[in-house]
């Protein structure tokens, strides 16, 4: 089983908040304290285990403390670092509940059941998740992840099915293009 298979990502270190060594860190969980209820957190490769203590929540995210890290400069060096938790430390999905790193890599099929491209990436960045998906010719288009966009969601098969209409282009067509 690889790490992807066992480590769940739930949140990021986005920046530094004063000169103490505290962080700020978006959670990827439903309420953003949630990310305060797991531990251990790990970073990709389980090397470093992160242990700290709440301060406060920021419209950015959540301000904690590192522990053993006392001044900025420190803190500075987990910006951008992602938190991890081990898969087995979460509950089981419920039906209609699915973990975004799941759905990565799934085939995605047309209401008709053709092929036309590969989720991505899943992002929420707070008015509803997307999946950002790559068609048969590389090129990059969004879903929006509803229950209306994407009725049928199948992580067992490999695939989820799509209503093409909800389908949002990220390039420009050729037609489309500006002329020089």
């Amino acid at each position: 089983m690889s790490d992807k298979d066992t480590l769940i990502c739930i949140g990021v270190i986005t920046g530094v908040h004063g000169v103490r060594g505290d962080v700020v860190i978006r959670s990827f969980t439903q309420k953003p304290r949630d990310l305060l209820t797991y531990s251990p957190l790990y970073d990709e490769s389980k090397k470093t285990v992160f242990h700290f203590k709440f301060k406060k929540e920021v419209k950015k995210g959540l301000v904690v403390h590192l522990d053993g890290i006392n001044d900025r400069d420190t803190a500075e060096t987990f910006r951008q670092t992602s938190l991890y938790i081990e898969r087995k430390s979460l509950p089981p999905e419920d039906t209609e509940e699915f973990y975004f790193v799941d759905l990565e890599g799934l085939n995605i099929l047309s209401l008709d059941g053709i092929n036309v491209g590969t989720v991505q990436n899943v992002q929420d960045l707070g008015a509803g998740a997307y999946l950002d998906c790559v068609n048969l010719a590389g090129q990059m288009f969004s879903v929006p992840f509803l229950k209306k966009a994407v009725p049928e969601v199948c992580i067992q098969k490999g695939y989820l099915k799509v209503d093409s209409s909800f389908i949002l282009k990220n390039y420009q067509d050729e037609k489309e293009s500006p002329s020089k």
